[in-house]
């Protein structure tokens, strides 16, 4: 089976080096999950380091985005068949969540959910002089309390008191230079790339 992929092998501007490419889907291993990806947001984060603002924490080549949305396809050994079909989300973490704090309103909160890039973010520093709050999500306490907490968020949804951003626009994977123009050109709400 083969996947669509963006990639760049050099830095410069996305319009430039952003290349679509083929390649076979490698089934996962153990403990492993594939998830084929359906979208994708376009932030200001996902292109500084295709221009090469990072470049002793990129290495080349490399497929631009930190974040998005998929489904689960296929399990390695040791993974429960029951993820199968799920809808998950891809998150970021490191210094890359610590530069999160700066899109925050204040009195925002930052959910740390364990350590996804193995980098130990300083919430400390990164929330020095903000009105922003860290909270540490912590799995076996979710685990405990998950259903009381979907319900929770879902009644929220429907009093309308939480709200996901608006999307401004959104454009096929192949059309990745002109979502990249569109998310830069200050157009309101998130440009989605989808599958």
């Amino acid at each position: 089976m083969k996947a669509r992929v963006i990639r760049y092998y050099r830095f410069g501007e996305p319009s430039e080096v952003l290349c679509m490419e083929e390649k076979d889907v490698i089934p996962p291993g153990p403990g492993e999950l594939a998830v084929r990806m359906y979208a994708r947001p376009i932030n200001p984060s996902d292109i500084i380091p295709v221009r090469g603002a990072y470049p002793h924490r990129t290495q080349l080549p490399a497929v631009p985005g930190f974040e998005g949305i998929g489904i689960v396809e296929a399990v390695g050994l040791g993974v429960s068949n029951q993820m199968l079909g799920r809808r998950v989300l891809d998150c970021i973490g490191g210094t890359d969540g610590e530069q999160l704090v700066s899109c925050l309103k204040p009195n925002g909160t930052v959910i740390s959910v364990g350590l996804l890039s193995g980098i130990t973010p300083l919430w400390h520093e990164a929330t020095r002089g903000t009105q922003v709050h860290v909270k540490l999500f912590w799995l076996k306490h979710w685990v405990e309390r998950w259903e009381q907490v979907f319900h929770e968020v879902m009644e929220l949804v429907r009093a309308g008191r939480l709200v996901m951003a608006n999307i401004g626009a959104t454009y096929d994977l192949t059309n990745v230079q002109q979502a990249i123009a569109a998310a830069e050109s200050g157009i309101e709400g998130k440009v989605l790339l989808l599958q």
